[in-house]
């Protein structure tokens, strides 16, 4: 960095991310120690994509007290919400946006059929629902992923003249059943790939100290 006219270091484009980045489902990594990435991606997509995960908190009140105190603000739950453009509209997507089931019935030649579904069961939620960008410099993944997921957005088709149909998807992150925990995280994995700036100066460091 340059003190006072920039905060750019030997990192920085190792840190920034770009692209819209691709989404994934049934991401998973492998015994060779790298993740299935073209076998697991769902859709291509157009306009970008956004992911939130936020905490939700809450404020011990005390009388007196006119301000906020580190230690009085206590996490209580999350959310993590996925909110993508989906170029590609497919079976397998409209069975999660609608809570059906696009059987290969064939009551027309060359075509699946399904209907919306009267309830959600366990194969409409999302397993390993993954973002995956890309830093800049070396073109590593970052990668972010919802254990499970839940598509709350449902189906919304605008269509345009002479333009590909985007179709805005949104999917939130849901823990599973468990009687055995506070059921208060979502437990969602993030990836962030090591600088090898920053791993070259720990291990630097690691020598000094032996």
């Amino acid at each position: 960095m340059y003190t006072g006219q920039h905060g750019m270091t030997a990192n920085t484009l190792k840190r920034i991310v770009l692209g819209a980045g691709t989404i994934h489902k049934n991401l998973t990594l492998g015994s060779n120690n790298s993740f299935n990435f073209d076998n697991s991606v769902m859709f291509a997509t157009s306009g970008g994509n956004s992911l939130e995960i936020v905490g939700m908190l809450y404020d011990i009140p005390i009388d007196g007290v006119g301000v906020k105190v580190q230690g009085t603000t206590i996490k209580t739950g999350e959310t993590g919400t996925l909110t993508v453009n989906a170029l590609e509209m497919s079976p397998e997507l409209l069975e999660y946006q609608l809570f059906g089931t696009m059987a290969d019935l064939k009551p027309l030649a060359g075509y699946s059929s399904g209907t919306t579904g009267e309830k959600i069961e366990s194969k409409h939620y999302v397993e390993n629902l993954a973002y995956v960008g890309e830093t800049a410099a070396d073109r590593k993944p970052v990668i972010i992923v919802f254990e499970r997921a839940l598509c709350t957005s449902g189906l919304k088709v605008d269509g345009k003249s002479n333009e590909a149909n985007v179709l805005p998807v949104t999917f939130e992150a849901y823990a599973q059943p468990n009687v055995n925990t506070r059921l208060t995280s979502l437990g969602i994995h993030i990836y962030f790939p090591e600088s090898s700036t920053v791993t070259q100066s720990a291990a630097s460091a690691a020598a000094v100290t032996k």
